[in-house]
């Protein structure tokens, strides 16, 4: 799981996809940039099928600082960079294919297409929100926007911060104060006693105070909803993958270093990225 604009990160996705997204080098980034090289080093990139790469290092005071690339090459799947010779030490690095960058940009439309059909479900734990709300008509609940709600800041009524309501209290005396429903993701209001009390709420009173809320929301770590959310997005990008069969294929017969470019559109939902739609816009309070 990555975060809210990426539910699954592209090494879960390469795991999954068959045959193997493969394509030309496109960036090799140091990781430790070494010490004590004093001429350029060998720079390597082997790979189970890719063939053709030409790398560079450059440096800075004797540190790999970054790498120029002669020629991407044709094919490569799971590049390895070696660095050797050049009498330093230290220095790794890692290489990236041009699929890589399609797939990044797949898994974003994949992941922002999921959540746009979740409405209000906040991936990233402890996000902060504030709402106005006005309570009319008598009704003492609000439902607030964002969920699942996990503590609620403050809440004010016509400007006056309100205190919450204990579990313990009874709430048929409760004045001004509030009570969270984490089950349903509201908020109930009590504004006292005045009669008319149905059990949640002062039915009839008029409450024309405009109510601000601020609050957290957010998918814990460890929630079960967050792998239910990358399994639909690896789902979705490799059915989108699979409807583009040869996405993934650089010619053989093109000119060395030239490597592919590819637009990826959205598919329609994997028959699994359905129902965790459905599940969990349906008891994602409840889970």
């Amino acid at each position: 799981m990555a975060d809210e604009n990426n539910l699954t990160t592209l090494s879960a996705i390469k795991l999954s996809l068959k045959p193997k997204p493969s394509g030309s080098i496109t960036a090799v980034t140091p990781t430790n940039g070494g010490s004590g090289y004093t001429s350029a080093p060998t720079v390597t990139i082997t790979d189970e099928k890719g063939v053709g790469a030409l790398v560079h290092a450059v440096m800075t005071d004797g540190v790999i600082t970054s790498f120029i690339i002669e020629a991407q090459g044709n094919d490569y799947v799971d590049p390895t960079v070696t660095i050797t010779g050049g009498g330093g030490t230290g220095a790794t690095a890692t290489a990236e294919i041009d699929e890589d960058a399609n797939l990044l940009m797949l898994i974003r439309q994949v992941s922002n297409t999921i959540l746009g059909e979740l409405p209000g479900l906040v991936v990233v734990a402890g996000t902060s929100f504030t709402e106005i709300h006005r309570i009319e008509g008598g009704g003492g609940i609000i439902t607030l926007r964002k969920r699942p709600v996990t503590s609620i800041e403050s809440v004010k009524i016509g400007g006056v911060t309100v205190s919450t309501l204990p579990d313990d209290a009874d709430q048929l005396t409760a004045d001004r104060q509030w009570r969270l429903d984490p089950q349903f993701n509201t908020l109930h209001l009590y504004t006292g006693v005045i009669g008319g009390y149905d059990g949640s709420y002062l039915r009839g009173v008029a409450m024309p105070e405009n109510v601000i809320v601020t609050y957290k929301a957010g998918l814990p770590a460890g929630d079960p909803r967050l792998g239910m959310l990358e399994r639909a997005a690896i789902a979705d990008v490799s059915l989108s993958y699979k409807r583009r069969p040869f996405v993934h294929v650089t010619s053989e017969s093109s000119a060395q270093g030239m490597g592919v470019t590819t637009s990826f559109i959205t598919a329609a939902h994997a028959a699994e990225t359905i129902e965790i739609i459905k599940r969990l816009n349906s008891d994602a309070l409840a889970l």
